[in-house]
Formats: structure tokens, C-alpha cells, sequence
């Protein structure tokens, strides 16, 4: 038998929530707004589970309260409405502190730019992104001509939430910001994405200074081993006082290949590489 020692004195970490994402089934599993919720599913994740923290994503439709895109989209603001609504009421009504965040897969496909090859092309020092991509799909990369665009377009997305008396406590710009995938993605080097803090966060903090901005959504494990040059995001943004000041919560993924979550023993590890890299003993950069 295992005996797990509790000592209430000692403070290693905060934790600020359990966590979900997403609904009682894929957005694209109906066209019914009350498919996605029941008394049933809002019991057993709120007062069961005992979960905290709901994250949802920001579908690119443009605008956000729309079904407009350059491709049909799963999700949509008319879908994730009540189901936000029937969330934030239930947490309130068992009094539970539940946090709301939200994600990006990808902007709206008319404001990217092509980067086919993110790997390849980035060593060969192809960052022109000049060729248009015109999609949410297969990554690409948010043109710097749009950053002011997207800002005010998240700050249209926090609308819906404020408006609907569900108050957003985080957003995450971009999810994964590595990879170029077949469904919604979208790809930045680790310095687009200091430009994309510097110039999109100032946007959202005007309207919503105290929704929290986290990122950058990598891979903890690629973080910690430094694999690609282009891809160093804690080290960019670290180096970058600015950029710094823009982010206001370091977050990564526990897991390398988008399944399966690393042990604790490993996150332990990798976190303390990445402080002995970039921060002293007193915790300044």
C-alpha cells in the first residue's frame, strides 16, 4: 500500500484550477445548441469532477459572431453560446470559483500568410511572408498587416463572453504555435510571436486589462531541449523585455505528441531547465 504524506506548512506550487475543454460532445456533432449541455453533464463536471477551469476555443470565423470563413468551421458562437451561459450559471449556483480561458487554433484565413514548409524554410531563411495562405488550415501565419485586426477581432470575441455574463479570466493567442496541421493551425517563429505580444496584447489590454494572457501553448518537452533554433519561445520572450511585459502567464503543454502526457517526474525536470536557463535565484529574469 502506498501512503501519501500531506504537510499543509509547505507551499510548493498554487494551483489555480482543475480543468475541462470543450462540451458534452464535439462542436460538430450537431447543429442544436442544446445538444452540447445537460443538467446531467453540468453536475458531473462541476460538482463530480470538481472542475475549475473550462477552456474553449475561438473559432476563426470573422466576425467571431458569425459562420463566416474561408472554410466551414466545427465550432461557432452560436453553438458554444448556451453552453457557456448554462457553465457559468450552474458554477455559480454550487459556488464554485470556475475560470473561463480560451484558445486559438487559428485567425481568420484571410489575414495569414503562406509558410508551406515550417522547418525546412525557416533554416533556409524563407520568413518573406508575402504569399497569401487564405485559410485556417494546413498553418500558415497571421500576416504582421493584420496584427491590429485580430487584436480588435479577439477583443469582438470577449464581447460575446462579457455580454453574455460569462467573464473570460484568459486567452491564449495561439495554440501550439509549432505545428502546421490539416485542421485549424497556425505557425509563428518564436520571434513572430514576440511581435504578435507586442502588438496584439496592447489591442486587448485596452478594452480588457485584466484578462490574462498566457502562452505561448508549446510543447513543454521542446521547450526544455531547445530543438530547433527558431523555436525557443520562453528564451525569446525571456531576452525581450517587451515582449515579457505583454505575457502575463508562461503555459505549456505536458506532452510531446499531442496524446500522450508526460510523467510529473519529467515536468519537474524540464521546468527546472527552463528556470536555470532564463531566471536567477530570485526568480528575475
Amino acid at each position: 500500500m502506498l501512503e501519501i504524506i500531506i504537510d499543509k506548512d509547505k507551499t510548493f506550487q498554487e494551483i489555480e484550477g482543475f480543468g475541462f475543454f470543450g462540451a458534452r460532445d464535439t462542436w460538430w456533432s450537431s447543429e442544436s445548441p442544446d445538444y452540447f449541455y445537460d443538467e446531467e453533464w453540468l453536475i458531473q463536471t462541476l460538482d463530480d469532477l470538481g472542475l475549475t477551469m473550462w477552456r474553449n476555443e475561438i473559432y476563426p470565423n470573422n466576425p467571431p459572431d458569425s459562420e463566416i470563413s474561408t472554410e466551414p468551421q466545427a465550432g461557432c458562437w452560436r453553438k458554444q453560446k448556451d453552453t457557456a451561459i448554462a457553465l457559468a450559471k450552474k458554477a455559480k449556483q454550487l459556488n464554485i470559483p470556475l475560470k473561463i480561458i480560451l484558445s486559438v487554433w487559428s485567425p481568420p484565413g484571410e489575414w495569414k500568410v503562406d509558410c508551406s514548409d515550417i522547418w525546412g524554410n525557416y533554416d533556409n531563411g524563407d520568413l518573406s511572408r508575402t504569399k497569401l495562405h487564405l485559410s485556417t488550415k494546413n498553418g500558415g501565419t497571421l500576416s504582421p498587416k493584420h496584427y491590429v485586426d485580430y487584436g480588435n477581432w479577439l477583443v469582438k470575441a470577449l464581447d460575446l463572453y462579457h455580454e453574455a455574463g460569462v467573464p473570460v479570466y484568459a486567452l491564449s493567442m495561439q495554440n501550439e504555435s509549432m505545428f502546421l496541421e490539416p485542421y485549424n493551425s497556425c505557425a509563428y517563429t518564436h520571434d513572430w510571436y514576440n511581435e504578435l505580444l507586442k502588438n496584439v496584447v496592447p489591442v486587448i489590454k485596452k478594452s480588457y486589462p485584466d484578462v490574462k494572457i498566457f502562452g505561448s501553448e508549446n510543447m513543454l518537452t521542446f521547450e526544455a531541449a531547445l530543438i530547433h533554433k527558431n523555436f525557443r519561445f520562453h528564451e525569446a520572450i525571456v531576452n525581450d523585455p517587451v515582449a515579457l511585459s505583454c505575457l502575463d502567464v508562461f503555459a505549456v503543454h505536458g506532452y510531446s505528441d499531442g496524446i500522450k502526457a508526460e510523467a510529473v517526474e519529467n515536468h519537474k525536470k524540464y521546468w527546472t531547465w527552463n528556470t536555470e536557463r532564463y531566471y536567477d535565484t530570485t526568480g528575475k529574469p
